[in-house]
């Protein structure tokens, strides 16, 4: 049984001990690409026994391809974890991006063109990047973000990685501020 979705890894575990009861194993996937990955590939993380893995590669070639990938972690629950630190690591980049297009936009030079920024940005300059790319589109399809809320929903990996930084004694100050502004925005 494979769980593709964004679980709590700290919960996988139990599912693999229910699963093995029933005479199966768990594979815990964590798969991030969203709708774009059935056109660009998944990128998956995977967690569980090896041999369930090698069983299953063949169909992660496929939901992979044309440029995405997958790598085995390890124990149950080690693919869940490595996708909940990707997805608090995004938490940190988006808003790091909000916040550096935010500058443009209320800087000191007003007639700064938002998109053409991200442009140039996504040509060979250190924050190339998917995220800044979906930015630059966004904002050259709607240039002053009209009908765009500011509500970003917090969906729990970050809360995760920051409870399990804060269990460990490992300091998350970039993404501990994400995560707040996330929480702050749905007031």
């Amino acid at each position: 049984i494979i769980d593709g979705g964004n679980s709590d890894y700290r919960g996988d575990q139990a599912r693999a001990d229910k699963v093995s009861a029933r005479g199966s194993r768990l594979l815990d996937i964590g798969t991030s690409g969203g709708v774009w990955g059935l056109e660009n590939g998944f990128s998956m993380m995977v967690g569980g026994d090896p041999q369930s893995y090698q069983t299953v590669v063949p169909a992660l070639e496929t939901l992979a391809a044309p440029r995405g990938g997958h790598q085995f972690f390890g124990a149950v629950g080690s693919g869940h974890y490595v996708k909940m630190v990707h997805n608090a690591i995004e938490y940190g980049m988006m808003q790091s991006l909000a916040e550096g297009y935010r500058m443009l936009k209320e800087g000191p030079y007003k007639e700064i063109d938002l998109a053409a920024a991200g442009d140039i940005w996504q040509q060979s300059s250190v924050v190339t990047s998917w995220l800044n790319d979906l930015t630059r589109q966004a904002l050259h399809e709607n240039p002053t973000m009209e009908g765009i809320s500011g509500v970003v929903a917090e969906s729990g990996e970050a809360r995760w990685t920051l409870e399990t930084a804060d269990e460990l004694g490992i300091p998350m100050p970039a993404i501990q501020a994400a995560f707040d502004v996330r929480l702050a925005s749905q007031q």
